[in-house]
């Protein structure tokens, strides 16, 4: 166990007081809501990708990271995520390769009945940390929800969630494979 308060000591806060990240909503609010292509909850505007199917772009430039900017961390070493959890293999780890998931659903089993209809992504782009919101609006819409969720999986090597394995990624693949969809690309998750 102290091997392990060891790591976590490397990654703690310096307490160095970094400028807030810079924002950047994409794509920028559509000043005519009336076409249809964007459906809005107060101040978060959600663009249509297809029918019943909307998404939120969030680009958060040189985000802090406790309370130093994330340049400050580069080159970054993400590899303390293996290192904490213990994982046997170390390697290497870039954090362009790292997706962040969370899913909030109609109920809290993984049967038939129960459809995710709001998935938060995240993951690094250069100096930019990029959150989208997958909303279903409607049960029509689901097929490219998942297609959606699919093709983003597949722009990555490892899976970062909290109670994703035993709960949100089975339950996308219940939903993939209820609508006769190839199944997700295997990823490294860490839960």
């Amino acid at each position: 166990m102290s091997g392990i308060k060891n790591k976590l000591r490397l990654y703690e806060r310096s307490g160095d007081i970094s400028p807030s990240p810079e924002v950047v909503v994409s794509p920028p609010p559509d000043p005519q809501p009336e076409t249809g292509d964007l459906l809005r909850f107060g101040e978060a505007a959600f663009q249509k990708k297809a029918t019943g199917v909307y998404v939120r772009r969030v680009d958060i430039q040189n985000p802090a990271m406790g309370a130093r900017s994330l340049a400050e961390y580069l080159p970054f070493r993400l590899s303390g995520i293996l290192e904490l959890a213990l994982w046997p293999r170390p390697e290497a780890l870039h954090p362009e390769d790292v997706l962040f998931l969370d899913t909030e659903t109609t109920g809290l089993s993984r049967g038939a009945g129960n459809i995710p209809f709001l998935t938060g992504l995240a993951y690094f782009r250069q100096n930019r940390l990029v959150i989208e919101q997958l909303y279903l609006d409607d049960p029509g819409g689901e097929e490219a929800y998942l297609d959606y969720l699919k093709e983003t999986f597949g722009d990555f090597r490892y899976l970062v969630s909290y109670n994703g394995r035993a709960f949100d990624v089975p339950l996308i693949k219940n939903r993939l494979s209820l609508i006769r969809r190839r199944v997700l690309p295997d990823l490294i998750h860490f839960d």
